[in-house]
């Protein structure tokens, strides 16, 4: 080792080339660690950005989620008698079809004011 450090520096005393490159080297040294304090600065600012945003907006799908189950969870649905084979015939059984005619708009409007709201959020 010592057998290096004399070549190298016998070679740099004599080089007026690779000593101009000396300087360039401990300007690239300094650059680099300002370069890479800025981009670790930025990337972690960056990334809490983008999780807060992400977190707010699965926040909001989640209200929407809510209220969306709400809606359809108390929507007025129509309903049929129909004779069970199984009962007798004084019993009766109910069969829910879907929603009353109302309701399936009342559903689909919010739905489609919801989701439209959601956008406008973002917007």
């Amino acid at each position: 080792i010592g057998l290096l450090i004399d070549l190298y520096n016998k070679f740099c005393n004599n080089n007026s080339t690779l000593k101009s490159l000396i300087g360039l080297k401990k300007l690239w040294e300094y650059h680099l660690t300002l370069a890479t304090f800025i981009l670790t600065f930025f990337l972690s600012h960056a990334y809490e950005y983008w999780q807060k945003v992400y977190d707010t907006s699965r926040m909001i799908q989640g209200r929407i989620n809510d209220i969306c189950m709400l809606l359809v969870v108390s929507a007025q649905r129509s309903r049929s008698i129909q004779h069970n084979t199984t009962m007798t015939t004084d019993m009766l059984s109910q069969q829910i079809e879907g929603y009353n005619k109302d309701a399936e708009e009342l559903v689909r409007q919010c739905n489609r004011l919801i989701r439209m709201s959601h956008t406008f959020f973002w917007a």
